[in-house]
């Protein structure tokens, strides 16, 4: 699941390998995730399973790997990983600000679209007997982020205006995002489909955003902003201790083969908001084709 970052820089060189490397590979992992559930809940709406055992066998496969406790554990693990890599990413930016009122915009377009869908999906005959899930996602992913890049950024503006200690200001922020992991992790929606779900209330949005319940129609793409908004700030912090030059801490020689080699995942990595929109685009036709090749056997 992948970093938001909208400003690319013209020259790869000024890039941070590793970065790009580990956003490029949450990324695919989370294709390889989004695969097996296109398998689950996408492939019946369209074909029958008990008509081919090929087919059957994959649907299977895809519940019984969705169900793992070890992909769900995993899950958190490496969602953890992708916004404290993107809290990296908040030191390398020229403007936060922007970036984050990007994200905040596009995530109330996705919002809003996603509700129109939901609400034609009740009242439009047509649509209603498509069969599709609602799939309303007003807290998503890219609010989530943006949110955390804004309060970030308005953290560091008021410490600056009346410090200038920047390691002091670096240890603030690794006290506010343990703070915030760890309300995460006391209210529990964001680590669990069935904690604290309640019915959705508009009185009682700004308790969905952040995390203290988890609405019953919300689906998966459920992003509050604790503990999210934790790991931005903790990969903040990281970047400030570790990454002061903006530079990659591994690679020095621009002709390593390393980075010939990994080109492509980098290239994933590097251009992740657009593969996080567009990623289903391609693979959902490929996986129906496939299903649609398997129900002929």
């Amino acid at each position: 699941m992948p970093d938001l970052v909208l400003e690319q820089t013209k020259s790869v060189k000024k890039r941070v390998w590793e970065v790009d490397f580990i956003r490029g590979v949450l990324v695919l992992l989370m294709a390889f995730d989004h695969f097996f559930y296109d398998w689950q809940d996408i492939v019946p709406m369209f074909f029958f399973p008990s008509s081919s055992l090929p087919l059957r066998e994959m649907v299977d496969f895809a519940s019984w790997y969705w169900a793992l406790d070890l992909r769900k554990i995993t899950r958190y693990v490496l969602l953890a990983l992708f916004f404290a890599i993107s809290g990296i990413c908040t030191n390398f930016s020229r403007s936060n600000l922007k970036r984050g009122l990007i994200l905040v915009t596009l995530g109330l377009g996705v919002g809003c679209l996603t509700y129109l869908y939901t609400y034609l999906n009740h009242t439009v005959e047509f649509i209603a007997n498509l069969g599709f899930p609602d799939i309303w996602i007003p807290c998503n992913l890219f609010i989530c982020y943006g949110l955390s890049i804004l309060f970030y950024d308005l953290v560091k503006y008021l410490y600056f205006r009346f410090f200038k200690d920047l390691r002091s200001f670096s240890y603030i922020i690794l006290i506010l995002a343990l703070i915030f992991i760890g309300l995460g992790i006391a209210f529990g929606g964001a680590f669990s489909y069935t904690h604290n779900v309640v019915k959705y209330s508009p009185s009682q949005f700004l308790l969905y955003l952040f995390g203290v319940y988890r609405p019953s129609i919300f689906n998966l793409e459920y992003w509050p902003l604790f503990p999210y908004v934790g790991y931005v700030f903790f990969g903040a912090y990281i970047g400030m201790r570790f990454y002061p030059d903006k530079k990659s801490l591994i690679f020095k020689d621009e002709s390593s083969k390393v980075l010939k080699r990994t080109r492509l995942v980098t290239f994933f990595g590097r251009h992740s908001l657009w593969f996080y929109l567009l990623h289903q685009l391609v693979l959902l036709p490929v996986v129906l084709f496939v299903a649609y090749l398997l129900s002929l056997a």
